[in-house]
């Protein structure tokens, strides 16, 4: 499954990945502090390796 084929499949599991890692941010120990930015850094973090990827392949 590639994102051009299903956009709002992807669309969501981003969301949904960052939003869980926000909500996870709540947390009163510093792990799950720690184990929440994590988790809502991730989309970001690979979309840009995925597209740095894109491009390198040109």
């Amino acid at each position: 499954m590639t994102w051009a084929r299903h956009p709002t499949r992807v669309a969501l599991a981003v969301t949904g990945v960052t939003i869980a890692g926000l909500a996870v941010m709540l947390a009163e120990g510093a792990a799950w502090k720690v184990a929440g930015f994590v988790l809502a850094a991730a989309p970001p973090v690979a979309g840009l390796a995925a597209y740095l990827a894109h491009r390198s392949s040109r």
